[in-house]
């Protein structure tokens, strides 16, 4: 079953949405502890030069953390640009990131598409996020080293160079397990370990403490969304909601709250009003 993640990509219509949630969240989603110390080391990374390599099992706050690190760097003011891998062929995705005039050079095209832009010159000197690089294809991989190694490529009849940017790469996945089974290039790996700017994200079920504040900040928000009244959750829910191992993480402890809101039919939520959709995967 589908889990609402924490965040969606971005939209022209909810953009500002999104950044005023992530503000808004943000003392919320770091809590305390070990999610501290990530945060104080997301700041680092921010401020720093090189690419940055984001790991994290999905619903942890990937896209949150993006977020919040092109917030904070220098590049603050330029584009965020996001791609998602996993939504895509292989052709698309070469002519999503790198632009039409590539296709021939990657795929043998004598007629490329549409002129179109691609990410890395969209994001000009801004960041540029790549999603689920796990799920890259192989031919793409080799094309990403070489940008990482050698910058921007100049567009096409251009002559020209984009501005000096940063890249987010970010993944759900154990990504040294696909190196070893030839699923990933090992030299593109080591690049990004190499940087120095890993960043991991822990699960849910490693910050527990951090759960009360998460439950307040989703019955909240679920509340003002659904216009409804202020609801609470009963010792028995809270209880459930404690033992759970949350597979899908803070996104799915989102949805479970949301729709525990919208379907209770008192104040109190009750364990009753919880579904925990992923509890038998």
């Amino acid at each position: 079953m589908f889990i609402e993640p924490l965040m969606q990509p971005e939209s022209d219509n909810s953009d500002e949405i999104l950044r005023s949630e992530i503000l808004a969240s943000y003392d919320t989603i770091v809590g305390t502890g070990c999610m501290r110390a990530i945060n104080e080391e997301a700041k680092r990374i921010a401020q720093a030069r090189g690419d940055v390599f984001l790991e994290g099992e999905r619903g942890t706050g990937r896209q949150l953390f993006a977020h919040w690190i092109h917030r904070w760097s220098p590049r603050h003011a330029m584009p965020l640009v996001a791609v998602h891998c996993a939504a895509m062929s292989e052709t698309e995705l070469g002519i999503e990131i790198f632009g039409s005039e590539y296709s021939g050079k990657f795929f043998g095209t004598d007629h490329p598409p549409k002129s179109k832009e691609g990410k890395v010159e969209i994001a000009g000197g801004g960041t540029l996020v790549i999603h689920e690089i796990e799920t890259m294809p192989r031919s793409l991989q080799d094309e990403l080293d070489m940008y990482l190694r050698a910058g921007p490529f100049p567009r096409a009849g251009t002559g020209g160079q984009p501005p000096a940017r940063a890249c987010i790469i970010a993944t759900s996945k154990n990504l040294e397990q696909d190196v070893e089974e030839g699923r990933f290039r090992e030299d593109l790996f080591y690049r990004l370990v190499a940087s120095g700017n890993r960043l991991t994200l822990p699960p849910l079920r490693n910050r527990l403490e951090d759960l009360p504040a998460l439950i307040e900040l989703f019955l909240s928000r679920a509340t003002n969304r659904l216009r409804t009244p202020p609801r609470h959750l009963s010792a028995a829910a809270l209880e459930a909601l404690e033992q759970y191992s949350w597979p899908a993480n803070v996104a799915e402890l989102e949805h479970v709250i949301t729709r525990a809101v919208r379907v209770a039919s008192q104040n109190e939520i009750g364990a009753e009003d919880l579904q925990f959709p992923l509890a038998n995967i």
